[in-house]
C-alpha cells in the first residue's frame, strides 16, 4: 500500500507576474512557466492558456498516482497515457460543465489488478478528489485498448 508522510496537510505557491497582454510568467519554485492566450482572443500566442494548464495539471497528478499505485502492487505496466477533456460554457457561468478522461494501459496485468490501481490513484490524487467535487467527471480506462470500466462522478460537494 502507498505510504503516506508524516505531515497532514500541505501547501503548494505559484507566483505569477502579467507580462504583456495576457501572458503571465509563473514562477514555481526553480521551474518558469508561460501562460497566454492565443492571438485570436487578443494573447500572443506564446504559451498554453490556463485552462489548458488546469486539465495538464488533472493529467499530471493523475498519472503521478497510477504510477505510485503501480509500484505499490509490483505491477507490470508497458505504457500508461491518459488524455483528458474539459467542456465548459464561455458566457453566463465561465465553468467547466463536465470533465472527462480516457486513461489507457498496456501491459501483463489483469483487469481486476488494472481497475484496483486505478481505484487507489482515485482516492489519492488530489485534482480527481477536487473535480470530482465540483463538476461531473466521467472516467473511462482501457487496459491493452479494451473498455474495462466506466464511471460518472456527480459533483456533490464536500
Amino acid at each position: 500500500m502507498l505510504q503516506r508522510g508524516k505531515h497532514k496537510t500541505g501547501t503548494d505557491r505559484i507566483d505569477a507576474e502579467l507580462i504583456e497582454n495576457q501572458m503571465i510568467m509563473g514562477k514555481l519554485g526553480s521551474f518558469d512557466l508561460v501562460c497566454d492566450e492565443p492571438t485570436e482572443r487578443a494573447g500572443t500566442g506564446k504559451g498554453p492558456n490556463p485552462l489548458k494548464y488546469f486539465l495538464s495539471g488533472f493529467a499530471f497528478c493523475f498519472l503521478t498516482w497510477c504510477a505510485r499505485a503501480i509500484a505499490s502492487y509490483d505491477t507490470q505496466v508497458e505504457s500508461l497515457k491518459m488524455t483528458v477533456l474539459g467542456r465548459f460554457e464561455r458566457v453566463n457561468t465561465h465553468a467547466f460543465t463536465e470533465i472527462q478522461y480516457d486513461l489507457r494501459l498496456e501491459g501483463p496485468l489483469d483487469s481486476l489488478s488494472a481497475v484496483q490501481l486505478v481505484k487507489l490513484a482515485e482516492r489519492e490524487c488530489f485534482v480527481h478528489n477536487t473535480l470530482r467535487r465540483a463538476v461531473p467527471l466521467t472516467g473511462r480506462v482501457y487496459l491493452n485498448e479494451k473498455l474495462i470500466l466506466s464511471e460518472t462522478f456527480k459533483a456533490k460537494p464536500a
